[in-house]
């Protein structure tokens, strides 16, 4: 007997279709060949992801990704930093610093001491290290407290002392040498120039013995004139015991007037080579 396979009725081995939906009748025979068919097939993919299994056939979807093999980044060399061109400084202006520096540095590793190491001393100090480095530079006496309109040409109304440096021939700048500061300052270009410190000690030894001498002149004028009044009070008797001392004291009169002179011709002749500025 067969069995429909549509309806599942059983039908006559000769009979090809089912009587009750003209389906056609399934074959026994056929149906054992086709179950075999099938298990072959099913036993053969078994067997087949079983080996594979073993013999490592299947790829692995993890392992794949883990063996691909992974591009190296392609590597550059770091490129080096393009700096800007510094501008090149001239030569005025690297004596500028130099300048800078110079009085920066004493005036940090010097002490200002009034009467004992003052500002002329500074100044001279800070001329010889500028000459040093190549720099011309000159000493100017002066007083930086007066209207310029007021300063005329008098060493004795100067009190102080500072350099003026020469970076090039475009003209100078002014170094305070008890502050370590250059500046620029109209009032540091009044006063009297010096062209080096012997040029300084010089004149101020000039001066100072002019107002000695003058000091000097001026005690014997006073002493003279006190005798001379003591002089006219007395008596005859008493007059002619003075009047040895009187001699004695004109004298002393004229000579230190002498002396003074001397002294005076002599700081006129230094004054006449000076150079001031105003």
């Amino acid at each position: 007997m067969n069995t429909c396979r549509n309806c599942g009725k059983k039908t006559d081995d000769n009979e090809k279709y089912c009587e009750e939906c003209l389906a056609k009748a399934f074959n026994k025979k056929e149906s054992t060949f086709l179950k075999s068919f099938i298990n072959t097939l099913i036993f053969l993919f078994v067997g087949y992801i079983v080996v594979s299994c073993i013999f490592g056939l299947i790829p692995d979807n993890q392992n794949n990704e883990l063996q691909t093999p992974v591009e190296k980044p392609v590597s550059f060399e770091k490129p080096a930093v393009v700096e800007a061109p510094k501008p090149s400084l001239t030569q005025e202006q690297k004596n500028i610093i130099i300048c800078e520096e110079v009085v920066e540095e004493y005036y940090n590793n010097h002490k200002y001491m009034l009467d004992t190491y003052d500002c002329d001393n500074m100044a001279q100090d800070v001329w010889n290290i500028l000459q040093s480095k190549g720099i011309p530079a000159q000493i100017v006496v002066g007083n930086l407290e007066l209207n310029e309109k007021d300063i005329k040409y008098n060493y004795e109304k100067s009190n102080h002392a500072w350099i003026i440096a020469y970076p090039s021939i475009n003209g100078g700048i002014a170094l305070e040498c008890t502050g370590g500061f250059v500046s620029y300052d109209s009032k540091y270009f009044y006063g009297i120039w010096f062209d080096d410190p012997q040029e300084l000690r010089d004149y101020d030894k000039i001066y100072t013995d002019y107002i000695n001498k003058y000091n000097e002149y001026q005690s014997s004028i006073d002493y003279y004139n006190k005798l001379v009044e003591k002089f006219n009070e007395q008596d005859g008797y008493t007059q002619q015991y003075m009047a040895s001392g009187m001699i004695v004291a004109k004298n002393d009169v004229e000579f230190k007037e002498k002396e003074f002179d001397k002294a005076r011709y002599r700081l006129e002749e230094a004054n006449e080579n000076l150079k001031p500025y105003n």
